[in-house]
């Protein structure tokens, strides 16, 4: 009796104590008794394995789908997810009448009080402008209108040279300017658009929430753009698919990963195809033409706001130079350039898993 009361009571204790309650065992009842009793308590502990929990959403214009390992039912975990992605949507949404984007881009006067995180990312938006060259620039979003990309309309147009003159000058980070904590200033007929950075500041978000309620064994994929966390049960990594641009689910390579995040930016996500030349939604603020160096980008970083930056600046830029750009910042990168030529930083070589059709040039 006294042996099943002990066993009873360390039901709860970790599995670091389980050889001092062997020894306590073996002083009790005597060693065959001792290794019965251990053997039981140690199914009672490994027997126990991590659950693969899934979910999907649907918020960013974007399909987002969740993965969890956890010994405990995450279910508190995504209902808080779920809630969170709502507001966050809400709050930067171009086309929510009550989110400060909306606010902004439809303000009477050039100064506009919002949040303090949209200030924040604001702030973040108008560093990453000037340290790219003006490469990333959320103020190129009246040039969604314009080629009739934005995700509600059905007309697609490609502009004259006329129209994309007359929308170039509302176009550049020096139109917007922080005044304190709560209050922007912004220069008349210029309009902006944080789906540029949405999704870096939702994954980075999502980490801290996932890890803060106890739950390190995750993936999270907006849309493409992922993080994961920690290891797959059975320490395996997890292995993340880069998909060769126009031309469907073809993956040009594998890539075992954990702890990171994984960004891509291509020409064939939300685009239109007039008379053989693809007009896509990445636009090069400099010239307000769709980028035309590359085919897709992807990098590998820990950090998903800087990946969302990070992408969409490489893409825009010829490959070598994408690469070189990547690797002062020490993040690896994969770019797809106009021909078609895969192009990757030297350091994913001894990672990296690419198809056995295809061929990688790394820099």
């Amino acid at each position: 009796m006294k042996i099943l009361n002990i066993v009873k009571s360390t039901r709860s204790i970790c599995l670091s104590k389980l050889r001092n309650m062997c020894i306590f065992l073996r002083s009790c009842r005597g060693f065959a008794l001792a290794v019965s009793c251990s053997l039981f308590c140690l199914t009672l502990f490994c027997g126990q394995s991590e659950r693969k929990y899934s979910s999907t959403y649907f918020s960013l214009d974007t399909k987002i789908d969740v993965t969890v390992y956890s010994f405990k039912n995450p279910s508190p975990l995504l209902d808080s997810f779920g809630i969170m992605v709502a507001q966050y949507d809400s709050s930067i949404s171009i086309s929510n009448p009550k989110s400060d984007v909306w606010k902004i881009n439809h303000r009477i006067n050039s100064g506009v009080h919002v949040r303090p995180f949209t200030v924040s990312m604001l702030s973040f938006c108008i560093d990453q402008a000037d340290s790219s060259g003006g490469l990333f620039d959320i103020t190129v979003a009246p040039l969604k209108y314009l080629y009739g990309l934005e995700s509600h309309q059905t007309t697609h147009t490609v502009p004259t040279q006329a129209q994309l003159d007359s929308v170039r000058r509302f176009i550049g980070i020096k139109h917007l300017r922080i005044m304190d904590d709560t209050t922007v200033f912004i220069d008349s007929g210029v309009t902006i658009d944080l789906g540029g950075i949405a999704k870096g500041f939702l994954l980075e978000k999502t980490k801290k929430l996932f890890i803060d309620a106890g739950y390190n064994k995750f993936m999270v994929n907006l849309g493409g753009d992922l993080v994961v966390w920690d290891k797959k049960p059975g320490n395996r990594l997890w292995n993340v698919g880069i998909r060769y641009p126009r031309n469907g689910d073809m993956n040009m390579a594998v890539l075992p990963v954990s702890n990171t995040c994984v960004f891509t930016s291509g020409d064939d996500e939300r685009y239109f195809v007039k008379d053989g030349i693809i007009y896509h939604h990445l636009f090069n603020p400099l010239t307000a033409c769709p980028g035309r160096k590359n085919r897709s980008s992807t990098v590998i970083y820990p950090d998903p706001v800087i990946a969302d930056v990070a992408v969409k600046v490489s893409f825009l830029m010829d490959a070598p130079l994408a690469l070189e750009y990547l690797a002062q910042k020490k993040i690896p990168g994969i770019i797809v350039d106009s021909t078609g030529v895969i192009w990757a930083s030297k350091s994913l070589k001894p990672v990296i898993k690419p198809d056995s059709t295809m061929t990688i040039n790394y820099k």
